[in-house]
């Protein structure tokens, strides 16, 4: 069995009009070996949607995992001199549909402070 594997994880994001963005994420794992079972791949694609309110402050999140219902952990085990041969599904039920909100609080007009630090100091005397 060969025990090479891969795995990816790629995330898009794209805006939209009136404060709308959209973020279609998936993962991927190749076939493996995990001792002597053999593993399949197995993936996912998730999607959201979300919307800024209050001028930024806060945010509205719609979004759903694994929508394909593609991420089940699925593997044999095949070994005839020992009159084995097995499999199994595992389905984690990681499928999650989320509404999600938040509000940011403070004060947004505050001005960041410059900070100098000693070493920035030192370094300034060493090259005057």
């Amino acid at each position: 069995m060969d025990s090479f594997r891969y795995s990816a994880h790629v995330t898009n994001t794209i805006d939209l009009p009136r404060e709308f963005s959209f973020e279609i994420s998936g993962d991927y794992q190749s076939k493996s070996v995990w001792g002597i079972m053999e593993m399949r791949p197995m993936g996912s694609l998730n999607v959201g949607v979300q919307k800024r309110i209050a001028s930024g402050r806060g945010m509205l999140r719609l979004s759903a995992d694994d929508i394909l219902q593609t991420n089940l952990l699925k593997g044999n085990t095949n070994l005839p001199s020992e009159n084995l041969d097995s499999q199994f599904i595992y389905d984690n039920k990681e499928r999650n549909i989320r509404l999600t909100f938040t509000w940011n609080f403070g004060n947004s007009q505050i001005k960041s402070v410059d900070v100098t630090t000693g070493s920035e100091e030192e370094q300034s005397r060493v090259t005057n």
